[in-house]
């Protein structure tokens, strides 16, 4: 009996019969790419713990830069500190609860022009779930791939076939 993967393929190949124009040569060569989306969206984030200078309740503002499988990068005007935990709500088009996250700081610079900081957070939690249990090798597509990335990019894919039904 074959795994689950194999039959999976299988009934896949037997469902497409697409005709190439041209032959295929196997290659295993490191590539980059680009989500056609615009991923900036808008974040609302605050201390977990309370800040000597800051109220726990306070909320803060903030425009994602990147995303990976297990961390983010926003751009806000409050400089962070190395260490400082954060809660983190998430807006995204057509959507209408934020994707809630909770995560530590890594790094935080200052931007180009000298008011704003880049803020890089590796992400503890999405939705209360750990986000190291939702990181995974996803074979159909040969990337790594995450609970994270699934609520923000198949967010951002769900809303662009509901605009572009028809590619």
């Amino acid at each position: 009996m074959k795994d689950p993967i194999q039959q999976k393929e299988m009934a896949m190949q037997k469902k497409t019969t697409v005709v190439r124009r041209h032959d295929r040569y196997d290659t295993e060569v490191k590539v980059h790419f680009y989500v056609p989306y615009e991923l900036k969206t808008k974040v609302n984030f605050q201390f977990k713990e309370h800040q000597p200078d800051e109220s726990l309740n306070r909320k803060f503002s903030g425009l994602t830069k990147n995303i990976s499988a297990g961390g983010l990068c926003f751009v806000s005007e409050l400089r962070l500190e190395m260490g400082d935990y954060i809660l983190i709500d998430v807006f995204l088009p057509g959507i209408d609860r934020p994707v809630s996250m909770e995560g530590e700081i890594r790094w935080c610079k200052v931007n180009e022009d000298g008011l704003q900081f880049y803020t890089g957070v590796q992400l503890m939690k999405v939705f209360e779930k750990p986000v190291e249990d939702g990181i995974y090798f996803d074979q159909e597509h040969q990337v790594i791939w995450s609970d994270v990335l699934e609520q923000v990019l198949g967010s951002f894919a769900a809303l662009h076939k509901k605009m572009y039904p028809n590619p």
